[in-house]
């Protein structure tokens, strides 16, 4: 799949707001991703306007890029009761990956910004989307047109040194 050898991380974005369409599309790829035991404990909040982007870029520590973005995804754990309270970081993390990989797909750009373990990110965000305390903010990910075109390029990282084949 050529999506998984040309994704990088992309900081910098034209200014182009992603769609609706679009977003929904990024929201539909993360809900596809495994979860343990089919606990499914995502939250999605999409967001592709202006204002709210150059907000969310002021508060919250580490996401200065996303007031460029065209858009941002964040996905929030809902820390209730579930089977497999400790794979809750896992399921978000393969729906990261699986928008990552829509998100190349598309031609759009993104980068993974980790709120999981960062109580200063973690504290930002939940208050200003004022969620349940229950709901925990896991990743946000920093979505839009590259503006550097040769962005998403193929780059082997393979390591026959970090492998051992039996």
């Amino acid at each position: 799949m050529k999506e998984i050898k040309i994704r990088r991380s992309v900081r910098v974005f034209e200014d182009k707001l992603l769609s609706d369409s679009e977003l929904e599309k990024l929201v539909r790829a993360g809900m596809q991703a495994p979860s343990a035991r089919n606990q499914q404990p995502l939250y999605y909040i999409a967001i592709n306007k202006r204002e709210v982007l150059k907000e969310i870029a002021e508060k919250v520590p580490g996401y200065k890029m996303v007031g460029e973005a065209g858009g941002l995804i964040i996905i929030f754990v809902r820390n209730e009761e579930h089977v497999a309270p400790k794979q809750t970081e896992q399921d978000a993390s393969a729906a990261t990956e699986n928008i990552l990989l829509e998100a190349t797909h598309l031609g759009l750009g993104s980068c993974w910004l980790s709120t999981f373990h960062n109580p200063a990110k973690q504290d930002a965000i939940s208050e200003y989307f004022n969620l349940p305390e229950k709901h925990l903010p896991a990743v946000g990910i920093a979505l839009g047109y590259p503006k550097d075109k040769d962005a998403l390029k193929f780059i082997d990282r393979y390591n026959k040194d970090l492998v051992k084949y039996i």
